[in-house]
């Protein structure tokens, strides 16, 4: 990351949203991106906190790669099942 400009990152952070928003288009879940206290944070929008992932502020630091790294944690988090489906399928399967 050292080798970034402020410019540079900025391009990888609106990559990381583009990239976020085509995971909401693919699988259907509405993604957050969050600068917190712990570094960035990817949020299902649609779940109870349950869904979530964290790139560390020293994990961002050591990164060679910050689009890929950002990019894996968005597609964890897209690609959880969620708890509003997973108890639709098991209300569908008691109701069959």
């Amino acid at each position: 990351m050292t080798c970034l400009t402020q410019e540079d990152f900025a391009q990888v952070l609106q990559a990381a949203w583009i990239y976020a928003q085509e995971e909401c288009e693919r699988t259907g879940t509405i993604l957050e991106l969050r600068f917190t206290t712990l570094g960035l944070t990817v949020f299902n929008a649609d779940a109870l906190c349950t869904r979530n992932a964290t790139v560390s502020w020293a994990e961002l630091a050591r990164s060679e790669d910050i689009a890929r790294l950002f990019a894996k944690v968005i597609r964890r988090v897209a690609e959880q099942p969620s708890l509003t489906s997973a108890l639709f399928a098991e209300k569908e399967k008691l109701a069959a």
